[in-house]
C-alpha cells in the first residue's frame, strides 16, 4: 500500500558500490535513499528523479504549488514536479528553492558535489522529518520507527523536550524531538549534509 514515506542513510564511510536506480529506491556508495508518495496529480508520479547530465536527485513528497509559473520563468520543458526541482537547482543553486510554494519535503543530492539538502516549506508537512547524526553518518526519516531501527541512538528521553510537550499540548515548536540525539526539520528550514566535511547544518 501506498504511503509518503522518506527514508535515508548517508555514510560517511560507505564501501565502493555502482549507482542503482529504481523508482522508489536510490543507492550509491554513500547515501541510501527510499521515497514514496501517495500520488495525487499528473506531475507527482515520478517517486525519485535522477538527471544523468547533472547527476542530481530529486525526491519530493507533498506538491509544489507554482510549478507552471517556474516552468514559464525558467523556459523549463519538464513535466515531473521532482525534474522541475532539478533544473532549478541547476539554474540557481539551493536558493532556487525559495521559490517553491506549497506543502512539501524536498531531497536534493548532488552527487559532484556531494552535497545532499532536506528541506521543508513554510507550511510544513503533515508528517515530521526526524534525523539524527553519529560518527558513521546521518540518518532521516518521516518514520521515527524507522529511524531507530538504522540510527544506534540511545533512547533516553529528552527531558526539556517533555516539558514544551506539556505545556504547548501536542507540539514541540521546535526542533527538539522526546528523544535525546533525534531532532527535526522545522517549517522553512533546510538541512545541509556536506560528506566531503562530514558536515551537518540547519
Amino acid at each position: 500500500m501506498k504511503q509518503n514515506l522518506l527514508n535515508g542513510i548517508v555514510r560517511w564511510n560507505g564501501e565502493a558500490q555502482p549507482r542503482r536506480h529504481e523508482d522508489e529506491h536510490f543507492q550509491n556508495d554513500w547515501l541510501d535513499l527510499t521515497a514514496q508518495r501517495i500520488s495525487l496529480f499528473d506531475f507527482d508520479e515520478q517517486q525519485i528523479c535522477f538527471d544523468a547530465e547533472t547527476q542530481t536527485l530529486c525526491a519530493v513528497l507533498g506538491y509544489v504549488a507554482n510549478l507552471d509559473d517556474i516552468a514559464q520563468r525558467y523556459g523549463l520543458i519538464e513535466k515531473n514536479d521532482a525534474a522541475i526541482v532539478v533544473r532549478l537547482y541547476a539554474l540557481c543553486g539551493i536558493q532556487g528553492l525559495t521559490e517553491c510554494d506549497g506543502v512539501f519535503f524536498i531531497v536534493l543530492c548532488d552527487e559532484p558535489a556531494r552535497m545532499i539538502y532536506l528541506a521543508q516549506s513554510e507550511w510544513g508537512m503533515s508528517l515530521p522529518l526526524y534525523y539524527a547524526t553519529d560518527q558513521r553518518g546521518v540518518y532521516f526519516s518521516t518514520s521515527l520507527k524507522r529511524l531507530l531501527r538504522h540510527a544506534p541512538q540511545p533512547r533516553r528521553l529528552n527531558d526539556e523536550a517533555v516539558k514544551q510537550f506539556l505545556q504547548f499540548e501536542h507540539i514541540i515548536p521546535n526542533a527538539a524531538t522526546l528523544l535525546q540525539g533525534v531532532q527535526k526539520l522545522v517549517p522553512r528550514a533546510y538541512l545541509q549534509i556536506d560528506w566531503e566535511r562530514r558536515n551537518v547544518a540547519v
